[in-house]
């Protein structure tokens, strides 16, 4: 898919996500955040959920099994991207300050690391998880392809870096594997636990009350997610010369923040960089956008189709 739909599904994340993060320090200050707060709204906002907008989608007919496949890789992009920016933020969050040369050197660190993380990573751990596979039972292979993860992870935090760009970048080089398949079938039920610890842990932090409490807020952040999200990825259709009606759409379709907004929201908060009320409206509207995918996703193309019939012919060119 890389291949075939890789470059243009690129060109959408190189153009949204820093337009994305622009905007959440623009438009930031003028919902009382300052200026690392703002950043990190710009972060949280940046990704899409990939599994809310594959669920959605295939429920609805608006779009070919072909263009949601796009969509998916988009969002995969969309959280190496995210991986990355939380790298590039981490060290604001922690209080230190940087400045140009300070951000260059950690750009050209992430760099580095992935690529060097990826060539010697396919060129040895593939061949160890296979000599492992062909001797141990499955067991024992699951536990050792979760310490290589946690082992990257680990290795990512020593470098300065998230410990989310190690853990991804292992699952990349674990893919690579012969028994790739029945490792990420085997490694479901472990997932399905990780992923329930940590969404509890995110609704242990709030409570219905302190949603009720920041309904405006939640509503203000939902709001400049949403036209900034689907505003950069029409844009960005439409600098790669599609459809127009594809890209409207798609850039709807996209709409439903990712589960990085609750990792980048939850570093920020155990920093000290933002309040519980910040923290509870990131998660509240992160909860609306979910909600409100499908009955965006239901009247999109009629949404389209009345613009298309109200805007001049001029601007349909």
């Amino acid at each position: 898919k890389v291949l075939t739909q890789g470059k243009f599904a690129i060109k959408i994340a190189l153009i949204q996500l820093p337009l994305l993060v622009i905007g959440g320090m623009v438009l930031g200050p003028a919902l009382g955040f300052g200026f690392v707060q703002s950043i990190a709204l710009g972060a949280i906002i940046s990704g899409s959920s990939t599994a809310v907008v594959l669920a959605v989608l295939k429920t609805k007919d608006i779009l070919t099994s072909e263009q949601v496949e796009l969509l998916i890789l988009i969002t995969i992009m969309e959280d190496i991207g995210q991986v990355i920016i939380l790298s590039m933020i981490t060290p604001m969050l922690a209080g230190s300050s940087m400045d140009v040369n300070d951000l260059a050197v950690m750009i050209i660190s992430i760099v580095a690391f992935m690529l060097v993380s990826i060539f010697l990573g396919l060129k040895f751990i593939p061949r160890i998880v296979n000599w492992v596979s062909d001797n141990v039972s499955s067991e024992v292979l699951i536990v050792f392809c979760v310490g290589l993860a946690f082992g990257m992870a680990l290795l990512s935090t020593f470098v300065g870096l998230s410990m989310a760009i190690g853990a991804f970048l292992m699952g990349m080089i674990i893919a690579a594997c012969r028994k790739s398949r029945e490792i990420n079938h085997d490694i479901g039920p472990m997932k399905d636990l990780f992923m329930a610890m940590f969404f509890i842990s995110v609704g242990m932090e709030i409570s219905v009350n302190t949603l009720v409490d920041n309904i405006g807020m939640i509503v203000a952040i939902y709001l400049v997610f949403a036209i900034l999200k689907s505003s950069t990825v029409f844009l960005g259709y439409w600098v790669g010369n599609q459809d127009g009606r594809t890209g409207f759409l798609s850039a709807v379709g996209l709409v439903a923040m990712g589960e990085f907004a609750f990792i980048i929201a939850k570093e920020a908060l155990d920093f000290g960089v933002v309040n519980e009320s910040f923290y509870t409206s990131v998660i509240g509207a992160a909860l609306l956008s979910m909600i409100m995918l499908p009955f965006l996703t239901r009247y999109s193309d009629r949404i389209w189709d009345k613009s298309v019939e109200k805007c001049p012919d001029w601007l349909n060119r």
